[in-house]
């Protein structure tokens, strides 16, 4: 739905035409504001980042990472592989120290 559909259909749900009072002021004067306003919350809706964010939560458990750690020193590999086994542990250590300073 486009923001006028929006908005006309925001002035039928809130019965707002049948409260305005034409002591207050002019029928065009109180269109104007009511937009504004609708727009204003539009926008602010839209542009609002809840908490959070989109920022995803990452849980790491530590005992049993260092489980699969312990078991795959056991494996026969590859000097390659042990290094970048090495990278992972220190990579993910340094997370886990981050969040714990946070």
């Amino acid at each position: 739905m486009d923001l006028i559909q929006g908005f006309f259909a925001h002035l039928l749900e809130k019965r707002l035409l049948v409260a305005d009072d034409q002591d207050k002021g002019r029928f065009r004067a109180f269109l104007l504001a009511t937009l504004k306003n609708f727009m204003a919350n539009d926008w602010r809706h839209k542009t609002t980042q809840r908490r959070g964010g989109h920022v995803k939560t990452l849980t790491i458990n530590a005992d049993d990472f260092e489980q699969q750690y312990q078991e795959s020193l056991s494996d026969t590999c590859t000097p390659e592989l042990l290094f970048d086994r090495c990278r992972v542990d220190a990579l993910l250590t340094n997370v886990v120290c981050e969040q714990r300073a946070d």
